[in-house]
C-alpha cells in the first residue's frame, strides 16, 4: 500500500523530500502538491516510470507527457530557440499556475511527446514541488494525480482514491489541499498567433498583454 506522507506545504522536511527523490531516482512514481493540483511525478529519464504513468492514468498513448523543471536554466536546456515572446511570458508567469508548449531540444526524450516535436513545460509555484525538484536535481514529467476522465485531485487522499494503490507509486506527499483547483492554463507558443489549449488561473486578457492570441 503506498504510504501517504504529511509534509508542511511551506517549510518541508528535507528528510521526507530526500525519500521522494528516492523514489523518483529507482523510477517509481510520487504524488506531489503543486499550487493548482496534485501531479503524478516521474523521472523524465526514465522510459519505464512513463510507460507506468501512461498505464496508472490510462492515459491517450499519443497524448504527451508535462514536463516540470525547477529553474530558467532547466527550461532552457529542454526548449529549441526560445523566443523572447516566450521569455515574456517566463518572467511574468513563471514560477506559476502556466505550461508552456515549445518546440523541444533534443534533451526532452521521445516518449515525452510520442508522436510530436513539442514539449509543455511548467515551473511550479510550490514549496514542496520545488524542493522536491532541486533536490531530485532534474527535470521531473507530471501530469496530474488521476485516472483520465477524472477531476483533477486537490487533495494527496483524492489523488489516491483516483489512482487506487499502484506497487509503482513509491508514495505520496500530503500538504493539505491545494491553494488552487484548477489545472495550469496551457499556451501553445508554436503557432501564431499563439493558441490557448487549456484555460487556466492565467487568464487570456493576461496572455493578450504580451501578443495576440488566436481565437478559441
Amino acid at each position: 500500500m503506498t504510504e501517504i506522507i504529511r509534509i508542511h506545504s511551506t517549510k518541508p522536511d528535507l528528510a521526507i523530500i530526500q525519500r521522494a527523490a528516492g523514489a523518483l531516482a529507482h523510477e517509481q512514481l510520487v504524488v506531489f502538491p503543486t499550487e493548482t493540483v496534485y501531479g503524478l511525478a516521474g523521472d523524465l529519464y526514465s522510459e519505464k516510470a512513463a510507460q507506468v504513468v501512461y498505464k496508472i492514468k490510462g492515459r491517450d498513448p499519443g497524448k504527451p507527457l508535462p514536463v516540470q523543471v525547477s529553474s530558467l536554466e532547466e527550461l532552457k536546456a529542454l526548449a529549441l530557440n526560445l523566443a523572447d515572446e516566450a521569455m515574456a511570458l517566463v518572467e511574468r508567469f513563471m514560477p506559476g499556475p502556466i505550461t508552456l508548449v515549445l518546440n523541444r531540444s533534443p534533451h526532452v526524450p521521445d516518449w515525452i511527446n510520442p508522436d510530436g516535436s513539442t514539449v509543455g513545460i511548467r515551473w511550479p509555484d510550490h514549496p514542496v514541488a520545488l524542493s522536491l525538484l532541486q533536490k531530485f536535481g532534474r527535470p521531473i514529467f507530471a501530469p496530474s494525480a488521476n485516472r483520465s476522465g477524472q477531476p483533477p485531485p486537490v487533495t494527496a487522499q483524492e489523488a489516491m482514491s483516483s489512482l487506487g494503490d499502484e506497487p509503482e507509486i513509491g508514495l505520496a506527499l500530503d500538504s493539505g489541499p491545494t491553494a488552487g483547483g484548477l489545472a495550469s492554463t496551457v499556451v501553445d507558443l508554436t503557432c501564431r498567433p499563439v493558441r490557448i489549449l487549456r484555460q487556466g488561473p492565467i487568464t487570456r486578457e493576461q496572455i493578450e498583454r504580451f501578443m495576440p492570441v488566436a481565437s478559441a
